[in-house]
């Protein structure tokens, strides 16, 4: 006798109704926001979620959280740039931005994933690789 189990994606739709996504914004000094995010993700994929990091710039590869996710696999963290952002300016930052963006767009319009993190987003504004609009637009199209 088999026992047919659902995924907890399929089990919550049917109680709820259908899934509404939210939009989570996490910004200000210090540190934390990186680490919130992360945790996150490790509570979506122990749910059986599909969870994607996407980082927009970094300064520092080696961190432990990011080391241990790639080791293990528990979801994906797409880093395209592998230059420190920080000392980066001009087209290369600009570049390195812009295919991040387009990545996460693709990502958001496929809509395969149940958590996308749009990590140190808000320093490339900073920066000025991006505006408040380009974050704007990721969020209107993320599916509902």
């Amino acid at each position: 006798m088999s026992q047919h189990i659902e995924s907890p994606q399929k089990a919550a739709s049917e109680r709820n109704g259908p899934r509404k996504g939210l939009v989570q914004v996490y910004t200000g000094p210090g540190k934390e926001k990186t680490t919130v995010a992360l945790g996150q993700a490790l509570c979506a994929a122990g749910h059986g979620l599909k969870a994607i990091m996407i980082r927009f710039s970094r300064h520092d590869f080696q961190h432990g959280e990011h080391l241990f996710i790639s080791n293990h696999q528990l979801f994906e963290i797409v880093q395209l740039s592998q230059r420190n952002s920080t000392k980066q300016s001009g087209g290369g930052l600009y570049l390195d931005v812009q295919k991040a963006f387009a990545h996460a767009e693709r990502v958001l319009w496929r809509g395969n994933h149940d958590l996308v993190t749009s990590d140190d987003i808000f320093k490339t504004i900073d920066m000025g690789a991006l505006n408040v609009e380009h974050v704007l637009y990721l969020m209107r199209v993320k599916p509902p």
